[in-house]
């Protein structure tokens, strides 16, 4: 897919809230336990703010409009006396619009992402992914990237 990516700032709030929408339908509808949602805006300025002084949101178009975004942040980690003191980046969010999901959009932002954290020297990336999307999982194996923890549940009702 013929994209072209842009860092995102405040004046895109709008747009921002719109790609992070379309993820957040995703995660409501696959596990409405846990997500729910909401009307409104998806985000917050003060959020959108947060997001892009933490880090980077990178924002893909195809014919001029927005098509994905990936938020990355940079995480310092304390030096605690078992932990060895560390910077990485994690990915808070990808999210590509249901009509160009499996075109390579999520791809070519993840790679964005990943030569961001090279750029600033960061040898790690991060993220989380809910076991119900496994196209994301696939997606994220294909680029290289293991399971490194296991975060469990279980529902007692």
């Amino acid at each position: 897919m013929n994209c072209t990516l842009h860092q995102a700032t405040e004046k895109d709030y709008a747009v921002l809230c719109e790609l992070y929408a379309e993820g957040d339908v995703f995660h409501a509808e696959g596990e409405p336990e846990v997500f729910r949602r909401i009307a409104g805006p998806s985000r917050t300025q003060q959020e959108i703010r947060k997001a892009l002084e933490e880090g980077v949101v990178l924002v893909a178009e195809r014919e001029g409009q927005a098509v994905g975004l990936v938020h990355a942040q940079l995480v310092h980690t304390p030096d605690y006396p078992m932990m060895v003191p560390r910077t990485y980046v994690p990915i808070d969010s990808l999210a590509v619009k249901v009509g160009y999901r499996r075109q390579g959009v999520g791809m070519l932002l993840m790679q964005a992402a990943e030569s961001w954290a090279r750029e600033l020297g960061i040898d790690t990336i991060e993220l989380s992914v809910r076991e119900f999307n496994r196209e994301a999982i696939g997606l994220y194996e294909g680029l290289g990237y293991e399971t490194a923890s296991r975060r469990m549940w279980k529902r007692l009702r």
